[in-house]
């Protein structure tokens, strides 16, 4: 995950004498503290205990071992160079190559953010190019996610209304089952009601 520590980084000029020790040896900025987030010189030995990167030349651009960034910052499908027999990445674009069309030998892609080649499977050329590409999909999928909030509203509006009408149908439905039942067991007033029949009287037998 990109932070505030490693915009400074990729923003940073390197190998520029320090002001802290001009008149020092060695005193060019060639290492880089995360913790301060400055560049800084050998003598600047206030930031030994702190986390640093150490900053490379490598065909005049500025390049970071994978060994040592990778403890603060994720270097997977960045194209790699070995740099002193040390697996190293950039830390900038260089923008697209020259030979636009790579012979066919090789086998890759473009980098995602500039356009430049890479070799499959990498994605980016530089760290730089890495973290421009996920701030933008960052972006997008915060955009989307407030586009769609208004409608997931009214999505729960629509379920709670639908959940009431719902439950009064299945009121009204229980009454009518219920009223039904109640007729059922009491005569209806409307029905005439059966009269019970008269035996024939019996007179007395005359003598």
């Amino acid at each position: 995950m990109e932070t505030d520590w490693l915009g400074t980084l990729l923003n940073t000029k390197f190998f520029v004498s320090c002001d802290l020790h001009p008149n020092l040896r060695k005193n060019e900025k060639n290492k880089f503290c995360i913790d301060c987030s400055v560049s800084f010189c050998k003598n600047c030995t206030v930031h030994d205990l702190h986390r640093q990167v150490h900053i490379w030349k490598y065909v005049y651009h500025e390049v970071v071992r994978v060994q040592d960034t990778e403890k603060y910052f994720r270097c997977s499908e960045i194209h790699t160079y070995k740099v002193n027999g040390e697996i190293s990445v950039h830390l900038n674009s260089r923008g697209q190559s020259v030979d636009a069309k790579p012979p066919k030998a090789k086998s890759g892609g473009s980098c995602e953010d500039c356009g430049r080649y890479v070799q499959y499977p990498n994605r980016f050329c530089s760290i730089a190019c890495k973290v421009s590409v996920n701030s933008k999909l960052k972006d997008q999928s915060i955009r989307t996610i407030v586009s769609l909030s208004p409608d997931f509203g009214n999505l729960s509006f629509k379920e709670k209304n639908s959940a009431e009408t719902n439950a009064s149908e299945l009121e009204s439905t229980i009454s009518i089952a219920e009223s039904r039942e109640e007729t059922k067991a009491s005569p209806s007033s409307s029905q005439p009601r059966k009269r019970r029949r008269k035996d024939t009287p019996h007179r007395s037998p005359s003598f």
